[in-house]
């Protein structure tokens, strides 16, 4: 190991003059060059700060520096192999050996723009400082004279790596702070992705440079995001995600906005806490299955084609103001959150169009469904469909109710009926009219709004049961007492008793109710209606 004694008065970074450092070898595995300052490693391969303190302790010029020497041995060393050096190679290699063998004060871009101005470098493990384009010692002055770059398990501690017609590859890196990609061209890679399993710590957002904002080839591939990912103002012509590598992939934020997909748009198997779409044209199909989302909010924007959630779940959802002009497909999708029966988890679609076919089958609205201000150009699929009826208006079981009814489905017509009359119940004891209060709470009580034939049975027969009692005490009474118990009592009964045996649809049954026809007119009426639920219910059940 080679130790060196530096007087720290004469290095940057360094203010005390009476202390000695002792500079050994970097210890990170093959790196011959000296640490850096106080530090155990080069500064290649050290933890980088923020630009400021970099800057003044030297480090920003020491990296510039030790990252010239780094191209310049990987020239050194690995020229041999070099593929696009054409026909030529065998001078060039010759002209190369001889010019670095000779050359002691090498500058680096006269042998990058001599030899290798059409040749891919690769960068491995090192960490690269934020920066500034008008220091001298600018490293991006370098990198900008390279066809290609391929990163390695290095870490960035800058904004952007905005370099023009250049390609780039990512494979296992780390962005420790919030992070800008504007396009750029892909180097050829075995994932066909920008990102290869690389991690963002901080936000990360896709956004146009000042002449270009299409994104030709697929960002990210097995990457993991720690924090927001944006995409805003862009035109997408490939995927984003690679759905094999991305299933089960994590993001705490996607933000989409202003921005066209010409390709698909793929998060499925995905956990998204908050997916916001706003402005946005999907020109083409857009798939969430089986994905987790928290919080989906989705406005002012258009779906060209297919639309496909199935077996996703979304705690909150809020469509607002968009068109789905393909096959819109919500099957087996699970809205809202159990026992969350407030409006902010209710699933909202609010002036939502569907220009086609939309399938809500065996979909469960947890939480409730307002679907009352959304425009249908053909009838949904509600079938097998479960909704929390706590936060759920009339209007939106009425639509639900009128698609079968279209279909000829009664039977489910009949169930989503028990459901509007019973929404229009809670309105009508918000404010209604007492009457219509009265006749829809007995209805309920009585069958459920035709949905029970078993309450109005059971009904009937206790009826029954209290008419034939009444029918046996006022024969028992007649023969052991005098009917008059008091004079208006006995004015009274004979008058009504009167009147209810000229009420005619019953009057020849109440002949053999001598002095109690009018209690048995209440009762033939009260067995009629309840004979009218009992059909009712039956056919609600059994017709076609």
């Amino acid at each position: 190991m080679k130790y060196t004694l530096v007087n720290p008065s004469k290095s940057k970074g360094f203010s005390h003059s009476n202390v000695f450092t002792i500079k050994v070898k970097c210890k990170i595995d093959d790196c011959l060059n000296l640490t850096f300052g106080t530090l155990d490693k080069c500064a290649l391969h050290c933890e980088k700060g923020d630009y400021r303190t970099d800057w003044y302790n030297g480090l920003l010029s020491e990296f510039t520096n030790l990252l010239n020497s780094y191209i310049l041995s990987y020239f050194k060393d690995d020229y041999y192999s070099y593929k696009g050096l054409n026909h030529h190679a065998n001078q060039l290699v010759y002209e190369l050996k001889a010019y670095l063998n000779t050359s002691r004060d090498l500058h680096l871009s006269t042998v990058i723009e001599r030899f290798f101005c059409e040749i891919d470098i690769v960068f491995s493990g090192i960490r690269f400082p934020t920066r500034d384009s008008r220091d001298s010692f600018d490293y991006f002055k370098t990198l900008k004279m390279f066809k290609g770059i391929h990163f390695i398990n290095c870490v960035f501690y800058l904004d952007d790596l905005n370099i023009r017609e250049i390609s780039f590859f990512f494979e296992s890196c780390y962005f420790a702070s919030d992070f800008s990609i504007k396009p750029v061209t892909l180097l050829d890679s075995v994932t066909d992705s920008l990102f290869s399993e690389c991690t963002f710590n901080g936000k990360t957002q896709v956004i146009p440079n000042e002449d270009n904002n299409f994104v030709e080839s697929t960002l990210f591939s097995g990457c993991v995001f720690n924090d927001d990912l944006t995409i805003c103002d862009m035109s997408i012509r490939a995927d984003i995600f690679d759905c094999e590598e991305d299933s089960k992939g994590r993001i705490p934020n996607l933000i989409i906005l202003s921005s066209v997909f010409e390709s698909s748009l793929k998060l499925n198997s995905m956990h998204i806490n908050k997916l916001f779409i706003e402005d946005t044209e999907f020109e083409s199909k857009f798939e969430i299955k089986s994905s987790v989302i928290k919080n989906l909010d989705f406005r002012n924007s258009n779906v060209g084609k297919v639309f496909d959630s199935f077996e996703s779940k979304f705690e909150k959802s809020y469509f607002y103001k968009s068109i789905f002009n393909g096959f819109a497909v919500f099957e087996e999708v699970t809205f809202g959150v159990v026992g969350k029966d407030t409006e902010e988890y209710q699933a909202k679609f609010i002036y939502t169009t569907f220009m086609s076919f939309s399938n809500f089958r065996r979909t469960n609205f947890l939480s409730g469904l307002d679907f009352e201000n959304s425009n249908l150009k053909e009838q949904p699929n509600f079938l097998k469909t479960k909704i929390n009826p706590i936060n759920t208006n009339r209007e939106t079981f009425r639509i639900i109710k009128n698609s079968f009814d279209d279909v000829g489905n009664r039977l489910e017509a009949n169930r989503f009926f028990v459901e509007e009359m019973s929404a229009y119940k809670k309105e009508l004891n918000d404010g209604g009219d007492k009457w219509d209060r009265l006749i829809y709470r007995a209805n309920e009580e009585i069958s459920d709004f035709g949905r029970s034939y078993i309450k109005p049975s059971i009904l009937l027969f206790l009826s029954l049961v209290i008419y034939t009692s009444l029918l046996s005490i006022h024969k028992s009474f007649f023969e052991s007492y005098d009917y008059l118990l008091h004079p208006w009592f006995d004015c009274l009964s004979i008058q009504v008793n009167e009147a209810a045996k000229n009420f005619l649809p019953f009057s020849r049954f109440l002949e053999n109710s001598s002095g109690i026809e009018f209690i048995s007119l209440l009762f033939y009426i009260w067995f009629g209606i309840l004979i009218w639920q009992i059909v009712v219910a039956v056919k609600r059940h059994t017709q076609r």
